[in-house]
């Protein structure tokens, strides 16, 4: 009886263990900027909430972000997905998460914000600003390059002007500041062209130039060889023409088969009998 209540209170244990696994763990809302895996500065907290002030008031999408430790077995889109409904945040926003102990991210977004940042957008914005510095663990970096561009293109896209100069100052990256040296008078303030844009422009046709940069070189090059072949150098008398092929050999008359019997001569009839006189 004792064993069928133990072998009970095991399976009822594994039953919630099982329960409690298939859910996974989603942080409480804590501002436009929830850092529950402590990875983000002080100072790079309080860009971002300055930043999300200027997008409210530009009417522009806003960009939320969360930071956590991990995803509980759960795929990182649907886990950004599903926060995104338990926050229930607004049509036109934009949640950005960070799993920094699975190296993995994702975007969540509303319908309206879709429209204007459409998934390809999106996906170029995490690979050009955000994959390598993540990566790295140069979370600040990654932050703060995603945010940037991510300004950019919503002021291009929705025809509004929002600063981010002044932000964003303390980031201390190679890769951040590299990008940042390109990007400080285009992108932010919604004149001239983002950095996907031109990037778009540009990459579609490089791969095409190449091809024919070394084409075009390969038939400079055949035809210095070939004209260097034919060239022949002043006072340089031209090479005698080839021999001509000489004649043939008559061919031998066939000999004639030797004559081993010679043919018998014809002798005379023999006249046994003289004709006989007239008398």
């Amino acid at each position: 009886m004792l064993k069928r209540i133990l072998c009970l209170l095991m399976l009822c244990a594994l039953l919630l263990c099982s329960a409690a696994q298939a859910e996974p763990r989603y942080p409480a809302q804590s501002g436009v900027t929830t850092d529950s895996a402590a990875v983000l500065s002080v100072k790079l907290l309080e860009d971002l909430r300055t930043l999300d002030k200027r997008l409210d008031k530009a009417g522009a999408p806003r960009l939320h972000i969360a930071t956590v430790d991990f995803l509980d077995t759960a795929d990182v889109q649907d886990y950004a997905n599903a926060l995104f409904t338990r926050w229930e945040l607004a049509d036109d926003d934009v949640l950005l998460l960070l799993c920094v102990g699975e190296e993995r991210y994702a975007i969540a977004a509303g319908n309206g914000a879709r429209r204007i940042l459409p998934d390809t957008v999106l996906s170029k914005l995490m690979a050009g600003y955000l994959h390598e510095a993540f990566l790295g663990q140069q979370y600040d970096a990654a932050v703060s390059a995603f945010a940037t561009g991510y300004v950019s293109e919503v002021c291009k896209a929705c025809g509004v002007t929002v600063k981010v100069e002044d932000l964003f100052r303390s980031t201390s990256s190679g890769i951040f500041g590299n990008w940042a040296g390109s990007q400080k008078n285009t992108g932010a303030s919604g004149d001239g062209e983002s950095f996907l844009t031109r990037e778009d422009k540009n990459s579609g046709f490089s791969l095409l130039k190449v091809i024919l940069i070394v084409a075009l070189l390969m038939l400079i090059f055949g035809a210095f060889r070939t004209g260097k072949k034919l060239r022949r150098p002043a006072g340089e008398d031209a090479p005698p023409p080839p021999p001509e092929a000489a004649p043939k050999p008559a061919q031998a008359e066939k000999p004639r088969y030797p004559v081993y019997f010679k043919p018998r001569e014809k002798k005379p009839t023999p006249q046994y009998f003289k004709p006989r006189n007239p008398k």
